[in-house]
């Protein structure tokens, strides 16, 4: 597929490239995406090209390559990438990393994107690396996704990172504030970001009462009290031409405003009191209040006139006194509708009151609940491979959860690595690792936050056979923690045995061989080792001086391929690949001996060897076998 080459993928800083693959052949070369183009004049513009290369994932940044060290299978579904940080190319399958190296920059370029194939020749497809299979779900992100972030994506499946539904309430679990229960409405009371579904009711909430001006009926003898507004409502006030006024300041045409400031977060529910007296202008009756700033064209999140408050009982005349209740949760509107305003103070920690514009303000009360909670950080460790094999690339991931509606400060985490491993590298959401020390300074986390870091590590050599536990343990929270049980978090490898094939051969002759006549060789291939052997295979039969190849035969498979040059003859298996203890399809080799009087050396005895050759064959030592053939005139 051609995507032309649009302006937002344009690579020159950090990148990652991600998606789904299915490959139907061993193809040598098989592009997935790419910006990555050899021109007509010979130059290259290698921005990032991603692809299968002889069945391992391999990255490209730039003049740099990389192949990964896990074989991928013909008829399975992988979750392969790349990642470029600025310095490293990292390869990942699965979610789990491949392999990396040092990296420097792309070569920008006007190449263009590609899935599934790349350019060649300025406008050409390049044929031989189109991808023979099937790709889903490409992914291009402008910067390095973390590795906690890679086995998120793999571990959500073709469910995808924004389709998870998990209620099946129709929003997806990103966006739903309570993903495991089912509540299409999304009411959140208190405005904390976690639905009223996933909340258990406060059993024992706490009341907080804030008085602004004092309960003294309008006395100013000793002055009035000093209303205190915000910056943004003092904009407002400013606007109103005729001026503002303070507590307890009787007369027309002044406007006054106040702003709770330095609420609690989480409030449950709240109420607001507020003693007012209408002036003497026959305009009182218009008088309204308007509470909470939020901005545009209605800057208030709730305005209503006096006289409608049910307090009012339906009229606001010149020196009607009265003492209002507003329940902050439910603020009526004049369609019989209310209005919860909590979201927005517990959002913004404030409250504005404007009141306008010939209505005295002798006092107001802000009492507010809160459901008290305890600091409660969890600690938990996970590993991408719990049995490596020595040399292998495994990541520790922590996790740190603060499910309570507090700001946690001074979070310390310790997590010193054990013998058997070594450090790579780390990525941390917030905070700085120390190796070290293993020391991670986190600092401040929010209320319903969580945070990871991420250790990449390389299994030592001499570790075959060894548990290696690995723990992370909180170190320090400046509030101290109630919950101690869940402040450890461990995760266990058990380093197995390198599995690798070995494969072995063995040659024998079928019946008697006679001067001027056919005979054939029997080669069975057998895996030894405790590992699969993937194709290709290859036999090389190297026959005597004398022979002639005729044919080979393969009795229960298509899955051989010969070719001969004089007297070597070179069979290619590419089949499935060979389980341990399992044995390649039987080949038979066909020749024809030459007459007495032709045979060269006049020996009546010859030796025919063959080779089986494979990459990552573990045991040269079986990889020939010899037959001694005696040949005799009929």
């Amino acid at each position: 597929m051609d995507v032309e080459n649009p302006a937002n993928l344009q690579v020159t800083g950090p990148h990652s490239a991600f998606a789904w693959v299915k490959l139907d052949s061993t193809k040598a070369e098989q592009d997935v995406v790419s910006k990555y183009a050899q021109l007509t004049s010979g130059s290259f513009t290698r921005e990032f090209l991603l692809m299968v290369y002889n069945g391992r994932v391999r990255g490209h940044i730039g003049s740099t390559a990389l192949s990964g060290a896990t074989p991928l299978s013909t008829g399975t579904w992988y979750f392969i990438g790349q990642v470029w940080d600025g310095t490293a190319l990292r390869v990942y399958v699965n979610g789990a990393e491949d392999g990396s190296i040092s990296a420097g920059a792309p070569t920008t370029g006007d190449s263009k994107f590609f899935i599934g194939a790349r350019t060649q020749n300025g406008t050409d497809v390049r044929t031989s690396a189109v991808m023979n299979g099937l790709i889903d779900e490409v992914q291009i992100f402008n910067r390095a996704l973390t590795p906690a972030e890679i086995l998120a994506e793999y571990n959500a499946g073709s469910a995808g990172k924004c389709k998870v539904d998990s209620d099946d309430d129709g929003i997806p679990n990103a966006s739903d504030n309570c993903p495991l229960t089912y509540n299409p409405d999304q009411t959140d009371t208190d405005g904390d970001g976690i639905g009223d579904a996933c909340e258990e009711p406060c059993e024992n909430p706490v009341n907080a009462t804030v008085i602004a001006g004092v309960s003294d009926n309008f006395n100013t003898s000793n002055g009035p009290e000093l209303s205190s507004p915000s910056a943004d409502l003092q904009i407002i006030l400013n606007n109103y031409l005729s001026g503002t006024r303070d507590f307890d300041v009787l007369g027309n045409d002044r406007v006054f405003g106040h702003t709770f400031t330095g609420l609690p977060p989480g409030i449950e529910a709240a109420t607001l009191e507020l003693h007012l007296r209408a002036g003497s202008s026959s305009l009182v009756s218009n008088d309204g209040i308007s509470l909470e700033l939020v901005g545009g064209t209605t800057p208030f999140a709730w305005s209503r006139r006096i006289s409608q408050l049910p307090e009012a009982g339906g009229t606001w005349n010149s020196n009607q006194d009265t003492v209002f209740i507003l329940n902050l949760a439910a603020l009526p509107n004049a369609d019989g509708s209310f209005t919860n305003i909590l979201p927005n103070i517990n959002m913004d920690q404030a409250l504005d009151v404007y009141i306008q514009d010939d209505t005295a303000v002798d006092y107001m009360v802000l009492t507010l609940w809160t459901c008290p909670v305890d600091v409660d950080i969890e600690v938990v460790k996970t590993v991408s491979d719990s049995n490596p094999e020595e040399g292998d690339i495994i990541g520790y991931s922590i996790t740190l959860t603060n499910p309570n509606n507090l700001t946690v400060t001074g979070v310390v985490v310790t997590d010193l690595l054990p013998a058997g491993v070594t450090f790579n590298y780390y990525q941390a959401s917030t905070g700085t690792f120390d190796n070290g020390t293993g020391v991670w300074n986190v600092g401040t986390i929010d209320p319903y936050t969580y945070l990871t870091l991420y250790i990449s590590v390389t299994v030592d050599s001499g570790t075959t056979g060894q548990t290696i536990t690995n723990t992370a343990e909180l170190t320090n929270v400046d509030q101290g923690d109630s919950n101690s049980a869940n402040n450890i978090g461990s995760a266990e490898i058990t380093v197995g045995t390198t599995t690798q094939p070995d494969l072995s051969i063995v040659k024998f002759q079928n019946g008697d061989f006679h001067y001027g006549q056919s005979g054939s060789y029997t080669l069975m291939v057998e895996n030894l080792g405790n590992g699969p052997a993937d194709s290709p295979i290859t036999v090389v039969d190297v026959l005597p001086d004398g022979f002639t190849f005729d044919s080979f035969y393969d009795p229960y498979s298509t899955d051989w391929s010969c070719f001969v040059s004089g007297q070597v003859v070179t069979c290619t298996y590419n089949g499935p690949a060979v389980s341990p203890s399992g044995f390649l399809p039987t080949l038979i080799i066909n020749v024809t001996i030459d007459p007495v009087d032709e045979f060269p050396g006049g020996s009546d005895a010859v030796e025919n060897c063959a080779t089986v050759r494979h990459p990552d064959d573990t045991n040269s030592a079986n990889d020939e076998s010899c037959v001694q053939t005696i040949i005799t005139s009929l």
